[in-house]
């Protein structure tokens, strides 16, 4: 078999053990243990089938077995343990990805250590280490030493990202590592990333127990890696959890107690932001960076220092408001300030160092002492200081921070100097204002900025890795929170709810707002604003008629609301309903009288209605209101055109300047003209339209749609062809 079939066959026992078929599986899974070669899954599977035959034999005999029902369900989860066991040492035969071939060359070697092994280790060497923080070496680690620590880290990364599943033992070694002070932290981070990468490969019960446990690690760090990682984990597996009571009792006990719930959700909302960095990063790239470079030279005329404050124009700021660039920086500022990865589209291109060859390095928590940058922060005087709200503040994840060292470490000495002179101009009082320092640690220590940064890191990985095609992307296509039971036990909460309808909400991903809002909707108690979110999202997909449905249930909780009460017009018009849209739109104008788009769209409705004269009202109104108001002009226009006003029609249509006149506005004259039996105008005109339209097919599509109008007003329908061929 090939790695497709494979998976295939795997994915078709686990359909069937949910489908409760219990023997089909077992015939399928006999043929995939085969593929892997395996003996003591032979045996396991043999005793599967002869413990579920005995079972069959003695319904067939009509015994009662009390246990009939445990014993099953401990048979089905024994089974999908054993194809997922046989599939990831079948797919280790044949499949190229770095998983596996990882995997594979684990066979050529000798016993790597324990994980118990691995701890004492890397145990002894930072002990090492930190004798050399004291006199007289003050700091300066051996490299050596350094390259030992870092090179036996980043092999507990892999040895663990590449173990299946954890025997007793494992797990009792693992939670060595969650002991108080035993582990150093930069290994108990990778570790801890480690688990969770593992857990997008397959489905192990004591590596997800054991991230449950990590989450009441005093660190940081370590708690908010841990957190994402089983977040990740329990969207990917959520609903194998049901198989093992135990571990979902763990999980709900652990949201009763701490709150699980709520700290996942949080996880939940930047890992679907995350989802939309691509957006991101194209408003960067093509909005926002465009903008500030275009006119960098009054912004850098606005950077003025303290002594040249009276050279300050005034004009200045006029000039930002109607160049956009605050509009821009106000909104890259707002980006940032949600959460969102402003940076992606600036580091994306610094990934290519040999640093990021290595697997563990993406995962590495920013460490000034690691091999590949302390040479530069040692050597240049000073950078440490220049950098640190860069490298401190929680703007940017860590792999960034490396990028932005070696990066610096690449340059020329006078280009280095350069940047860095630039630096400290621009962040020149932050080493004197421990005030500002302090403000900037607490903010990087927050949880949530934490998890944040971390899930930034992951989603750099999963994009900008060398062997990125080889993994599945979470970030391509998030999951559903709520398709498995132990995630709606944990996070399907309204509150919880909420946030997360209003990331989507601003993501303007209407179908997943709409199905939680709609759920939503059917709970006690909802307010106004949730409906007409509700209402909004079916408006966006078009979905007129459940918008209004949702619109009448927000007016009835907070009747004569402007904002309801226009988008509900919006959507009776657009559907067809222009008696019901007339209505909604005066109501609204008593609401707000002088909003001549309220007025405007009204005479729209009324001239569907073919009530001319009510709707030519309505666009004398707009035009009195609005200076040089177009779009009344051809309201009233067309009015008069259906009410035989010709001169009138004429005298408006002619008020739009040429400059300003569509297709449609020379086809209507051209009606004018040709009612009015002016048919060298009438033809004239026509020809304008047609040049406008830009093919003779789109004048002739646009001038039917007209047909049934013209005839209304007495036009000789036999005519009609003829005058289309007039302007060939």
């Amino acid at each position: 078999m090939n790695e497709a079939e494979i998976n295939k066959l795997h994915r078709s026992i686990q359909t069937l053990l949910t489908q409760r078929r219990l023997k089909e599986a077992q015939t399928q899974t006999e043929a995939l243990i085969a593929q892997s070669g395996d003996w003591n899954l032979k045996d396991r599977q043999e005793q599967n089938k002869t413990a579920y035959q005995y079972m069959l034999d003695y319904l067939r005999q009509g015994f009662d077995d009390p246990e009939r029902e445990s014993l099953y369900e401990r048979l089905r989860t024994e089974q999908k343990e054993m194809a997922d066991r046989a599939r990831i040492l079948a797919l280790d035969k044949v499949s190229p990805r770095y998983f596996h071939e990882l995997r594979r060359s684990y066979v050529l070697l000798q016993e790597p250590p324990s994980l118990e092994g691995r701890l004492r280790i890397l145990q002894d060497i930072n002990d090492t280490m930190s004798l050399y923080l004291l006199p007289p070496a003050n700091g300066h680690i051996p490299h050596e030493l350094r390259l030992n620590f870092e090179t036996n880290a980043r092999q507990l990364f892999l040895d663990v990202w590449a173990q299946d599943f954890w025997t007793a033992e494992d797990s009792k070694q693992a939670r060595l590592w969650l002991e108080a002070g035993a582990a150093p932290l930069t290994a108990l981070c990778l570790m801890i990333s480690a688990v969770g990468l593992n857990q997008l490969e397959l489905f192990d019960p004591a590596k997800i127990q054991w991230l449950l446990l990590a989450l009441d690690l005093p660190d940081v760090e370590a708690r908010e890696r841990a957190l994402v990682g089983l977040t990740m984990a329990l969207l990917r597996w959520g609903s194998r959890v049901d198989d093992y009571p135990e571990l979902a009792e763990l999980l709900q006990a652990h949201d009763r107690e701490q709150g699980l719930g709520k700290r996942m959700n949080t996880v939940l909302i930047q890992l679907y932001r995350s989802c939309g960095t691509d957006r991101i990063k194209r408003k960067m790239q093509e909005e926002i960076i465009p903008t500030v470079m275009q006119h960098k030279d009054l912004f850098r005329r606005l950077n003025l220092s303290p002594e040249e404050d009276e050279d300050f124009n005034p004009d200045w700021d006029e000039a930002l408001e109607k160049t956009g660039l605050n509009d821009k920086l106000r909104e890259m500022n707002d980006l940032q300030l949600e959460g969102n990865d402003v940076y992606m589209s600036t580091f994306e291109h610094l990934k290519g160092y040999p640093f990021f060859q290595e697997m563990p390095n993406w995962f590495w928590p920013f460490d000034p002492q690691h091999s590949a940058v302390c040479e530069i922060v040692e050597q240049s005087d000073g950078l440490g200081s220049l950098l640190y709200p860069f490298l401190e503040a929680g703007f940017v994840c860590n792999s960034d921070k490396y990028s932005m060292i070696l990066m610096l470490n690449s340059l020329p000495v006078s280009q280095r100097e350069l940047m860095l002179g630039q630096l400290n101009q621009q962040f020149a009082d932050v080493p004197v204002n421990p005030e500002r320092l302090g403000r900037l640690q607490n903010h990087a220590a927050q949880p949530e900025v934490v998890s944040n940064q971390y899930i930034h890191d992951l989603y750099r990985f999963f994009k900008l890795f060398r062997r990125r095609t080889e993994f599945t992307d979470p970030f391509k296509e998030p999951a559903d929170p709520y398709s498995s039971p132990i995630m709606r036990s944990l996070v399907q909460k309204p509150e919880l709810m909420q946030e997360v309808a209003a990331l989507y909400f601003r993501q303007e991903k209407w179908p997943q707002a709409t199905e939680i809002y709609q759920f939503l909707s059917n709970l006690e108690g909802i307010d106004a604003e949730l409906f007409q979110r509700l209402g909004l999202c079916y408006q966006k997909q078009k979905d007129y008629a459940n918008a209004i449905l949702a619109y009448q249930k927000a007016d009835l909780r907070k009747p004569d609301s402007l904002w309801t009460l226009r988008h509900a017009a919006t959507c009776q018009r657009l559907s067809g309903n222009y008696e019901k849209a007339i209505e909604l739109y005066r109501r609204a104008q008593q609401a707000r009288p002088n909003d001549l788009s309220l007025v405007y769209y009204e005479g729209i409705c009324l001239l569907a209605e073919q009530d001319y004269e009510e709707a030519q009202e309505c666009f004398f109104r707009v035009d009195l209101g609005e200076e040089h108001s177009l779009r009344a002009w051809r309201g009233i226009a067309w009015s008069a055109l259906m009410l035989n006003k010709w001169e009138q029609a004429i005298d408006y249509y002619n008020r739009i300047p040429e400059s300003d006149r569509t297709g449609d506005d020379w086809l209507n004259l051209g009606h004018v003209y040709l009612i009015a039996e002016d048919l060298p105008h009438a033809a004239e005109t026509y020809s304008r339209a047609a040049a406008c339209f830009g093919s003779h097919e789109e004048f002739c599509r646009a001038f039917d749609r007209d047909r049934v109008s013209l005839i209304e007003l007495d036009a000789d329908d036999s005519a009609l062809p003829l005058i289309k061929d007039l302007v060939l």
